[in-house]
């Protein structure tokens, strides 16, 4: 308990350094990398693109000073931490890790470069890490996971490892799922307090994974080919086969529109009608997680909640700059960005 009173004392001091709507209103009525230089300068990403006036292009220069920001934010709450409330902060940081992995490598078997690879931000991996990944092949991903001390890297060091786990895009990416859940849910005291938390938070994760992927499954014509990296979430594995097997995206969101989840699929379905994205309703799920810490953290303010919020809160912030920094270059208006900002 004394740790988490340190730790998340520290932290509600640091949140009045999060970026209002109102902040980022301005970017999306001022756009332009010059422009959004300008308003983050009177932020804590100063410093940094002030390290970066070096580099010539200024949407690189603002995704460089982001990634560098949040590696030192994480870097500083995993050594307020301690060991063990750092170890659950590290399994949650891990999943966004695993996004980037997927990301990279998945690139690398379909044959196709991986680009703006600052645009997945990292959760344990530093860097130099990082850097490692976007540039080598698996041969040197197994090398750089089996440094790192955590049960998970090694797992995945291990997978990498394997021909007929990087073979296949879909493969790969369900298996590394089912590794990351697996750590998640399996195995451990679900007694334990802060372990709680965090399978709570992570049921959320595992939720919109799965809608995700049912629903891809169903755009590509074949919704009974997906499959489920883990059946901890709050929806049943029976309902999820159901949702597959309903024969259209349309008839899926329908019958989502009965979960807890119905809120996202309301104010995501006129988007995906008009666009044919789903990526509207994914980011509608992943801000009821962010919804989700912020209560609970309220809630419990001694609790676990605290930081694995202020944690996600800070990662969706980059995600939020590195979506209006790049959203130029692949044609996207103030409005549609506006509606896949997540602010909670």
């Amino acid at each position: 308990m004394s740790e988490l009173c340190f730790l998340n004392a520290a932290l509600r001091a640091r949140s009045n350094l999060f970026l209002r709507m109102d902040c980022l209103d301005e970017m999306l009525r001022n756009p332009g990398a010059g422009s959004m230089i300008g308003i983050l300068s009177g932020t804590r990403y100063a410093e940094s693109l002030k390290h970066r006036q070096q580099i010539d292009c200024p949407v690189s220069r603002i995704t460089s000073a982001i990634a560098a920001v949040v590696e030192e934010e994480i870097s500083l709450t995993l050594k307020r931490a301690g060991d063990r409330i750092g170890s659950y902060l590290k399994l949650f940081l891990a999943r966004w890790d695993i996004l980037s992995l997927k990301a990279i490598f998945s690139c690398r078997i379909a044959g196709r470069k991986m680009e703006n690879t600052r645009w997945f931000p990292s959760g344990v991996l530093n860097s130099r890490e990082c850097l490692l990944l976007s540039r080598g092949g698996f041969k040197e991903a197994v090398a750089t996971l089996q440094s790192r001390p955590e049960a998970i890297f090694r797992d995945c060091a291990r997978l990498f490892g394997d021909p007929l786990v990087t073979g296949s895009v879909d493969r790969l990416c369900f298996t590394l799922d089912q590794c990351y859940f697996n750590h998640v849910f399996g195995g451990k005291n679900s007694r334990d307090a802060g372990l709680s938390q965090l399978q709570s938070a992570m049921r959320i994760e595992l939720d919109r994974r799965n809608i995700m992927e049912v629903l891809h499954a169903l755009m590509r014509g074949n919704g009974l080919e997906w499959r489920p990296a883990s059946h901890f979430g709050s929806l049943s594995i029976g309902f999820l086969n159901r949702l597959a097997a309903s024969g259209t995206v349309d008839d899926a969101l329908e019958m989502l529109l009965s979960t807890p989840y119905s809120k996202a699929v309301q104010e995501g379905l006129l988007l995906y009608e008009h666009t044919g994205e789903l990526s509207f309703i994914e980011r509608l799920i992943e801000k009821k997680l962010q919804l989700f810490l912020r209560r609970e953290s309220l809630l419990n303010p001694l609790s676990l909640a605290l930081p694995l919020h202020y944690i996600n809160h800070l990662i969706n912030e980059s995600l939020n700059l590195n979506l209006i920094a790049l959203s130029p270059a692949y044609g996207l208006t103030p409005n549609l960005v506006r509606r896949e900002l997540i602010i909670a």
